[in-house]
């Protein structure tokens, strides 16, 4: 077919009309059958997204999300290649929710990626908004619960709101996300997010949260009145600084967790854990000035919370002992519980 080569800037590249490809428009990759010539990432200024921060991107990312999910393969076809990496070129402002529909058993991971500018990401001026969610209605068969849109990475991403106070504000509608990998992302004034029946298999490592309000993670306002659930999660390696709210906010159980290499410092609090708690291992944590006491766990059986380092609680005098509001680790009824090498200004 014939080719032609566009000079721009964010849409340009290389195209060659195919006339069965008509059908496929989608103002990306394929301009009523031009079809790009491309190999490896897909890029979100390919759909018209401008990446300033100040127009609305909402629908450019959502056509590119759509065209690489149409390229997803199922489980049974394992031998075909991964599907591209999304790159995100700059800041792309969303004003309504971002849908990823991504059924259970694919092949191979989706990574949206914020590239090697450090400049990738996305930012809400809404007060209320769910940055990413789902719209699959029905649980597949097998798992239990809403239904979730699985093995999704976002790495290298800046997520700001930057309207102070905006607790409805949220990256993820964490009830709607199963195998879930945050890798070295920045959130600035946005929670990461909320799930009202229970949090799977997500990890969070490497990402740094900053001057935002309410808790990061909060599971709450389960099925039936029962509080959210938290299972087979990862939380590694971040840094929280000057955030007014806990970090981790559990109503329900939480089983397999991992707490570890933190660092929790000028911020609202730590890690609540109320439930009834299973293979869990809160160590290696590093909390100073926060506001409220650093580890709360219900019911303990497995647990492990070790090597912690506790310091200068905001308006706590060092003296004051006699309180029991003061102990910086607080747990329930525990058994086969190892609690040890913790130290703490205050009563621990």
């Amino acid at each position: 077919g014939d080719v032609v080569i566009v000079r721009d800037l964010n849409r340009g590249g290389t195209f060659i009309y195919d006339s069965t490809e008509v059908v496929n428009s989608n103002d990306g990759t394929n301009f009523s059958g031009w079809v790009r010539q491309y190999s490896g990432a897909v890029h979100v200024k390919w759909f018209g997204a401008k990446c300033n921060a100040t127009d609305d991107d909402s629908g450019a990312v959502q056509d590119c999300i759509d065209y690489v999910l149409s390229l997803t393969t199922p489980l049974a076809n394992s031998l075909i290649s991964p599907i591209p990496n999304i790159i995100v070129d700059g800041s792309c402002r969303l004003i309504t929710t971002v849908n990823i529909d991504r059924v259970i058993n694919q092949t191979h991971q989706l990574i949206i990626d914020g590239g090697n500018s450090k400049a990738g990401g996305f930012v809400t001026n809404e007060a209320t908004i769910n940055m990413f969610s789902t719209t699959l209605t029905n649980a597949p068969d097998g798992y239990i619960g809403v239904a979730e849109t699985n093995q999704i990475t976002f790495q290298n991403l800046n997520f700001v709101q930057p309207d102070s106070g905006s607790v409805n504000a949220m990256v993820f509608d964490l009830g709607k996300f199963v195998r879930l990998n945050i890798n070295s992302c920045s959130f600035t004034g946005i929670r990461v997010g909320y799930a009202s029946d229970y949090l799977q298999s997500c990890r969070i490592t490497n990402c740094v949260f900053r001057g935002g309000d309410g808790a990061i993670i909060e599971c709450k306002d389960g099925i039936n009145g029962v509080g959210g659930d938290l299972y087979d999660f990862t939380f590694t390696n971040n840094l929280i600084e000057s955030w007014n709210g806990l970090v981790i906010d559990v109503a329900g159980d939480s089983a397999s967790v991992r707490i570890k290499d933190n660092l929790i410092q000028g911020s609202g609090g730590g890690i609540k854990l109320s439930g009834e708690c299973r293979g869990l291992n809160i160590s290696d944590n590093y909390f100073e000035a926060n506001t409220t006491l650093a580890i709360l766990v219900g019911t303990a059986e497995g647990v492990t919370i070790a090597n912690n380092y506790i310091a200068t609680r905001v308006g706590v005098p060092n003296n004051n002992t006699a309180n029991g509001s003061f102990y910086e680790i607080y747990i329930g009824v525990a058994s086969n519980l190892v609690i040890k090498s913790n130290w703490s200004d205050y009563q621990l």
